[in-house]
């Protein structure tokens, strides 16, 4: 019963929410639309005729676009791989510390969070790029076509906008609240169980694994208030 309920979480955080929400919707999405906006009557045609084999090929190259979405949007800052204001040699310590002295639980804890944290990053991110890149083919149409809108193509395009900025706005907010509370489970986590990696460390010391100046500095890296509960 157990190994079912394990499967079950690999399949639901690893699988649908990190890769199928967090990779592949985001990368499919971005794709569908720069295709749509290039060449709309094609792309629906061709989208129509796709074989079971080219529907795997395309939905694994949205996953690639995914994880490419996400490394650039890390690389900009638009992405969060933790909270803003901690240090990232503090933030890899401390996971490192995490994945030591952590329970099975508190790690399954962790990448559920990360999961929700990934999707609405990269969800938000995707959604973005696909408005901007969008609106800008439309207006180049536009221009090259000299064509006036209609009132209600003004009224919808404002809808639509403001629809997806609403999403956009949301999601973004949701990536950095779950981007925070990653790291304050880490936090919480390493209260809990300092006073036996502090046992850990002295050991360390007396095999020689570490020096002084390591033991004194790997104390500071916990956070000191000790917690009775979790």
């Amino acid at each position: 019963m157990r190994q079912t309920t394990d499967f079950s979480e690999v399949l639901y955080f690893q699988f649908i929410l990190r890769d199928l929400f967090g990779k592949i919707v985001p990368g499919f999405a971005l794709l569908l639309v720069v295709a749509l906006s290039l060449t709309p009557s094609k792309a629906l045609a061709a989208f129509n005729e796709l074989s079971a084999g080219m529907w795997i090929v395309l939905l694994s190259a949205s996953w690639t676009i995914g994880q490419a979405l996400q490394a650039f949007g890390e690389s900009r800052g638009w992405i969060l791989s933790r909270p803003e204001q901690v240090h990232a040699n503090t933030a890899l310590t401390r996971e490192m510390i995490f994945f030591q002295i952590a329970t099975a639980e508190e790690k399954w804890t962790y990448d559920r969070l990360g999961s929700i944290k990934e999707a609405c990053g990269n969800g938000y991110l995707a959604l973005s790029l696909s408005v901007l890149f969008f609106a800008i083919c439309s207006l180049i149409r536009a221009l090259q076509n000299k064509s006036m809108l209609h009132v209600e193509d003004i009224l919808l395009a404002m809808i639509t906008a403001i629809l997806a900025g609403g999403a956009i706005w949301y999601m973004r907010n949701m990536h950095r609240a779950y981007s925070d509370n990653q790291y304050k489970w880490i936090e919480e986590s390493l209260k809990f169980h300092r006073p036996e990696w502090l046992v850990r460390l002295e050991d360390f010391k007396e095999k020689g694994l570490i020096g002084e100046f390591e033991l004194e500095r790997m104390r500071a890296i916990i956070p000191n208030d000790h917690l009775s509960s979790k």
